[in-house]
């Protein structure tokens, strides 16, 4: 099935943001591709999105369901070209919300079926995305994120711009930054630390280090990953 379905949308480009006439940085002036050279004010819930949203990017809008407001366009998706590729990333917030949202109307979240649920609930003073209860009558928060930034090295930015990762594997590189993470996590380890906690932190790290050791990458060629599925040989 479709969990969720963008209508209307169209290839665009910034121009500046902020926008030369609304001044918030959550407005930015954009030209739609294969179209006159008018600009016009387009929402950007996510900001600059370090940098996928900014002067000169390449990114995917939508048209305003409020036709009243000042940005005729909401811009919901960014076009990342990287080692020849374009990835197309979701940076408007609520393509999360959306998606969630017909996954429990739709029962696809299996610790949720059957259960019932509302939008952004406030409660005290707090907001959550959402508020429910669920089949045995338990009540749930839930709050979610859309998370559209992800890196080879887990690192300071002074020391990730000085690194290039052009002609490297990417799995190798996430398996190092994965090794690092769980490094720093084991060396906050401390004697009151759980024993869930310990085993989760060495038990990770320990396959981490045997991996990296005996050279196997699970998964790392396609080959390997057809036969493991039982899929035949073009």
């Amino acid at each position: 099935m479709i969990i969720y379905k963008i209508e209307n949308t169209y290839n665009a480009q910034i121009i500046k943001r902020p926008s030369k006439i609304c001044k918030t940085p959550y407005v930015a002036d954009i030209i739609i591709e294969n179209k006159d050279k008018t600009e016009y004010l387009a929402h950007t819930a996510a900001l600059g999105c370090c940098g996928m949203v900014d002067k000169d990017k390449s990114v995917i809008v939508t048209d305003s369901v409020n036709k009243t407001n000042k940005c005729k366009y909401k811009i919901l998706l960014a076009k990342v070209n990287e080692k020849n590729n374009i990835n197309v990333i979701g940076v408007d917030p609520k393509i999360a919300e959306y998606l969630v949202e017909t996954c429990l109307k739709n029962n696809l979240l299996s610790t949720l079926v059957g259960g019932r649920f509302i939008r952004e609930k406030t409660i005290m003073n707090s907001r959550f995305d959402f508020v429910g209860i669920d089949k045995n009558g338990i009540l749930f928060i839930m709050e979610v994120k859309n998370v559209p930034l992800a890196d080879y090295m887990d690192c300071y930015k002074k020391d990730r711009k000085h690194m290039n990762f052009d002609d490297k594997d990417v799995n190798s590189h996430q398996l190092d930054s994965y090794h690092l993470i769980m490094k720093n996590k084991a060396e906050t380890l401390t004697s009151g630390s759980s024993q869930p906690e310990v085993f989760n932190v060495l038990g990770q790290l320990q396959t981490i280090e045997r991996v990296k050791k005996s050279g196997e990458m699970i998964y790392n060629k396609k080959e390997k990953l057809t036969n493991d599925l039982g899929a035949k040989q073009e």
